[in-house]
Order: C-alpha cells, then sequence, then structure tokens
C-alpha cells in the first residue's frame, strides 16, 4: 500500500492565513456597494435576485425590493431606484442608449428634484413632472445653461423625433430646446416660443431655430433667429415676425456722446421690427472728414439740393 505524502508547504500555518485573508477581502463591488448602502436593512431592502452578468457580459446587477445595482468596470457600481429606475427600464435598462448610471440617484441643488446621470445622458424627476430623460446634444445645451437650475427648469418629455424625421427637441417646465444635424441645439422660451408655437412650430414658414433668445444690441428687446426669419419681443412692439434683413455699414464722423450706438441700433431695430425686417449692424467706420458737407451718400453730397440726397437724410 502506498504512503500518501504531504507537501509540508501547504500546512504552513502563516501561508494558509494569508490565503484566507485574501478570500476573505475579496468581494463583488455589488455587494460593497449594497453594504454601504445599509445591506438588508437599508432602503434597498433584501435582495431578490443574486448577482447576474448583463446581457453584454461585461456588467453585473443584483435586483432589490426597493431598487438595483449596476456595475460596470468602467463606471462603478451605482443604485437606481423609484421613477427615475422605472423610466431607465422602460428606456431598455443598460442596453439603452443611455448605458450604465454614472452616479446614484442624487438630490437636485434646489432640494426638490432627483437625478442620475448615466454615460449616455440623464433622467431628472420632480414631484410635479415625473422622470424624464435628456441626452446628447440637447443635453448639452441644457447643460451649458444650467441644468434645472436655468430658467428652462425640469424636462417634460423624452427626447422626441420632430414630425419632419430630421429634427429632435425636449420640452421643459420654461421653454424648450430643438436640435437638427445643421443648425444645432438651441432653446426657444417665453413669448417667442409661444408665438412660434402658435404658427406651426418647425413646420411653419420660420423652420428651426438657429439661434438661443438673445438680447437685440443690449436693449429691452429679445430675438430668436430662425432658419428663414427671426421672432422679435419687446414689451412696446409685441411679437413680431421678421422675415426681411437689412444689413447696415455705419459710417462715424464723431462718436455720440448722449447716447450709445448699441442704443441707436436697440431703437432701429424697433422701428424697423414693425414693418417686419431684421436690422443687423455688420460694421463699423469712423471716418476722417474735415467738414459734413464732404459725406458721400451714393453720389449726392449733404448739403445739396438734390432729390436723392434730401431723401437719404430726410
Amino acid at each position: 500500500m502506498s504512503k500518501l505524502k504531504i507537501d509540508p508547504n501547504l500546512v504552513r500555518t502563516d501561508l494558509n492565513l494569508e490565503l484566507l485573508r485574501n478570500i476573505q477581502v475579496f468581494q463583488h463591488p455589488i455587494t460593497l456597494k449594497y453594504q454601504a448602502l445599509g445591506g438588508p436593512g437599508g432602503w434597498l431592502g433584501p435582495n431578490t435576485t443574486a448577482i447576474t452578468k448583463c446581457p453584454d457580459g461585461v456588467g453585473s446587477f443584483q435586483h432589490y425590493a426597493n431598487g438595483s445595482i449596476y456595475y460596470h468596470p468602467s463606471t462603478g457600481a451605482h443604485e437606481v431606484h423609484g421613477l427615475i429606475r422605472a423610466r431607465w427600464q422602460s428606456l431598455g435598462w443598460e442596453r439603452s442608449f443611455l448605458g450604465y448610471p454614472l452616479t446614484d440617484e442624487s438630490v437636485c441643488p434646489d432640494g426638490v428634484g432627483r437625478y442620475n446621470h448615466f454615460q449616455g445622458g440623464s433622467i431628472y424627476w420632480s414631484p410635479s413632472t415625473g422622470a424624464w430623460e435628456v441626452h446628447g446634444l440637447i443635453r448639452s445645451k441644457y447643460s451649458s445653461l444650467g441644468w434645472e437650475k436655468s430658467f428652462l427648469g425640469y424636462p417634460l418629455t423624452n427626447e422626441t423625433t420632430t414630425p419632419d424625421g430630421v429634427g429632435r427637441y425636449n420640452h421643459f417646465q420654461g421653454g424648450s430646446i430643438y436640435w437638427t444635424p445643421s443648425t444645432g441645439a438651441h432653446e426657444v422660451h417665453g413669448l417667442i416660443r409661444q408665438h412660434w408655437a402658435s404658427i406651426g412650430w418647425e413646420k411653419s414658414v420660420l423652420g428651426y431655430p438657429t439661434s438661443d433668445e438673445l438680447e437685440v444690441f443690449g436693449g429691452t428687446g429679445r430675438i430668436s433667429h430662425f432658419q428663414r426669419g427671426s421672432i422679435y419681443w419687446s414689451s412696446t412692439a409685441g411679437v413680431r415676425v421678421l422675415r426681411e434683413r437689412v444689413r447696415v455699414h455705419v459710417k462715424i464722423l464723431d462718436n455720440p456722446t448722449s447716447f450709445t450706438l448699441n442704443q441707436q441700433f436697440a431703437a432701429m431695430q424697433e422701428v424697423w421690427a414693425v414693418s417686419g425686417i431684421r436690422v443687423d449692424w455688420v460694421t463699423t467706420e469712423n471716418l476722417s472728414l474735415p467738414t459734413l458737407t464732404d459725406v458721400d451718400v451714393g453720389g449726392c453730397f449733404y448739403g445739396t439740393d438734390y432729390r436723392r440726397a434730401k431723401y437719404a437724410f430726410r
């Protein structure tokens, strides 16, 4: 009968303790996250599934009574729960364009709303608006304006395809962001948006916005530019659609002292807007002329009795 020989290295107490220590140290990132959130006694509650591989074969997840934890090597382990989780689920979990979560559900700065950021976008929720996703260049524009702290507030829709099949939009509490490949993403809000909606949105004669809402030469008027025109608003002129455009080159003999050129052009835009004409200040040139009688206006000279001169300077 042969005798069993035992390698003395296998019975070294210090080695076995080290191996056991290494085994005990390793825990799945989902388990660690779950423990950090309170484990079975925490708000997630008991698990309802084992830790399971995602369909992509890379990530993992575990569902609990009140939410889920998803893990990916490049994003880490993050929880998703409530109506944000329900929205993410409706879009296809991590297989959707949103991908894996990058954050836990977090409180917005206003203390009212909640959000999760994902690899491909975000989901925002508030009690009055529900949970909606925002992604891509529309999300970038939303971010640049200040997220939910901006005048736009919280989203009211997912990103949605426009009826022409070309553009995309999200509506928000305080306005909308529209995007097309040729125009980019621009916000439109207030009475300008209201009028644009009344004439048919992007299906109207104006098409898609090509700018955010802008101040008119620093004045009180506001304007948004579109593919085929502009919408102007001021408290005195109201809302005006501008389908024509005038480009102005300014020649200055002496810089004004009682008003600025911006103020002059703001007033000019107000007057011309009533007639549906947009005024653009293109360039400014300072002239070095001895007298006003030397100002050339299309072949006419100021101070003459020519009809063209009288028309130009009336």
